[in-house]
């Protein structure tokens, strides 16, 4: 039992980083293909990101979202469709919670996967992600298919129910943030971002 709450312990930060590193890679994306600088887009996208912390859910943020993507500067032909559209199919924080806690417990149960059998279930996870709502605790019903693919106990799952709460607040600003950042980074591309207004 001390080795189950052990890793629990363990999940936050773990789970915590990988946000983190999903935020370096927006930036570095946004700096090389979309030619813009990553600071000023998150000084101007910093109010959506709040309101998607606070509320758990992509879909209630919307609003938010689309005004931070007018301050940005973007054309609003883009993000008037790439934000409700992303707001329904892009989980990826609800992806990258799952696979943590997926693979903490995967290593806490001795489980082992051959890698094609890995790379599957992890392509898996990106297609389920598409079909989740973007409310908040819909991500523990992705974390309990992913273990009943792998017949590992649901019993483990209310562990991670306990702190899942403060994850997915992070989780949910990650999804708004990749949205944002994704069509910011489109707009630059296709010449349909202000710059003047970006980088006022």
């Amino acid at each position: 039992m001390f080795t189950y709450f052990f890793n629990i312990f363990v999940l936050l930060p773990a789970t915590l980083l990988s946000f983190a590193i999903m935020l370096l890679v927006y930036s570095l994306i946004m700096f090389f293909i979309g030619k813009i600088n990553p600071l000023n887009f998150f000084k101007k996208a910093s109010s959506a990101m709040v309101t998607a912390f606070s509320l758990s859910s992509s879909n209630a943020t919307i609003p938010e979202t689309l005004k931070c993507c007018k301050k940005l500067g973007i054309s609003d032909s883009i993000y008037t469709f790439s934000i409700p559209f992303g707001a329904t199919i892009n989980m990826d924080g609800a992806v990258t919670q799952t696979m943590v806690a997926t693979l903490l417990f995967m290593e806490l149960l001795n489980v082992h996967l051959p890698l094609p059998t890995f790379i599957a279930f992890c392509a898996s996870l990106v297609l389920l992600s598409a079909g989740m709502p973007g409310i908040p605790n819909a991500q523990i019903v992705m974390l309990t298919i992913s273990f009943n693919m792998l017949n590992m106990p649901l019993s483990a799952i209310p562990l991670v129910v306990a702190i899942s709460s403060i994850i997915e607040m992070f989780g949910t600003m990650i999804n708004v943030t990749g949205d944002m950042a994704m069509t910011t980074t489109v707009a630059s591309t296709e010449k349909m971002l202000d710059l003047k207004k970006f980088n006022s």
